[in-house]
């Protein structure tokens, strides 16, 4: 009977800077390869990946995405009510007075762009989906004020 690693201890491709993994690595009669695409693992360390456990991938991408997640920016009303009409808002709320919602199409990871209304003001921000609204309607709130 065949066992499997939980995920954290499996090893993935992963090429440093990159946003993503390239994938999980099961091992075959020829050695370690990628489990979809059946690439060997010798192909993908030529290319610059490197095997690494999942953990320490996930790790490396939330030091990368850190860098995304940047102050509230004031956009105009043109500009919002297209972010809102492009395609369906997610988790659309009103909390402590301000209007949020977030894009349903992620930028990567948990990340995603934000958008608030206050006070007849508009703002962006990408945000982990992870935040909690009231936190950021406070950050909002407190710019718009």
């Amino acid at each position: 009977m065949k066992t499997e690693l939980p995920i954290e201890n499996r090893l993935v491709a992963y090429k440093h800077g990159n946003r993503n993994i390239e994938g999980f690595y099961i091992q075959n009669e020829k050695g370690l390869c990628m489990e979809y695409s059946k690439t060997p693992e010798s192909e993908l360390l030529k290319k610059g990946y490197e095997t690494i456990p999942f953990k320490e991938a996930m790790i490396q991408l939330e030091r990368l995405n850190d860098d995304i997640c940047k102050e509230w920016m004031e956009i105009d009303k043109e500009t919002y009510w297209e972010a809102l009409e492009c395609l369906p808002p997610e988790k659309w709320l009103t909390v402590e007075g301000v209007n949020l919602f977030r894009m349903c199409e992620y930028y990567t990871s948990n990340i995603t762009a934000h958008y608030a209304k206050c006070q007849g003001r508009y703002f962006t921000a990408h945000r982990r989906t992870s935040c909690k609204y009231e936190t950021l309607a406070s950050e909002v709130g407190a710019i718009a004020s």
